[in-house]
């Protein structure tokens, strides 16, 4: 799977709501072959967010709920350890004319904003999306 970065879009949507983003930290998640992941991102609560540097493990889950009231054919299910101890979530998947996005909402589901991964371009800027405002694929 590789490593996928917290578009430029997601992360304003943070800051918007008070997360205080550290230009040195990475905003990724690093997908390993063997199930097993580097989580160096924010976890998104209600409208607020808290930085994490941890592992964790992750899997692929076919026709499931996937931590959401709605079905999807695919998800990420992510099972990360933390300080507080371990913290499950999951990601969908989205795909638009730029390629696959790994995504959950933000907050209020009826408010449709998204944290939103996209995968890394070797050499690219770590926050970049393809193209400015493109981030609503298809859902």
């Amino acid at each position: 799977m590789g490593k996928w970065v917290l578009t430029t879009n997601s992360l304003g949507l943070l800051t918007r709501d008070g997360f205080n983003a550290d230009e040195h930290n990475a905003y990724t998640i690093d997908f390993r072959p063997d199930g097993t992941l580097a989580y160096q991102s924010v976890l998104a609560g209600f409208h607020t967010g808290t930085y994490q540097n941890v592992q964790g493990t992750w899997s692929l889950q076919h026709d499931t709920k996937a931590h959401s009231n709605i079905r999807a054919k695919n998800a990420i299910d992510m099972t990360l350890h933390t300080p507080a101890g371990t913290h499950s979530l999951g990601l969908l998947f989205a795909k638009d004319k730029h390629g696959l996005i790994l995504w959950e909402y933000y907050g209020d589901p009826d408010s449709w904003e998204f944290m939103e991964y996209r995968k890394a371009e070797p050499g690219g800027s770590p926050y970049s999306s393809p193209a400015a405002g493109s981030e609503s694929g298809d859902r």
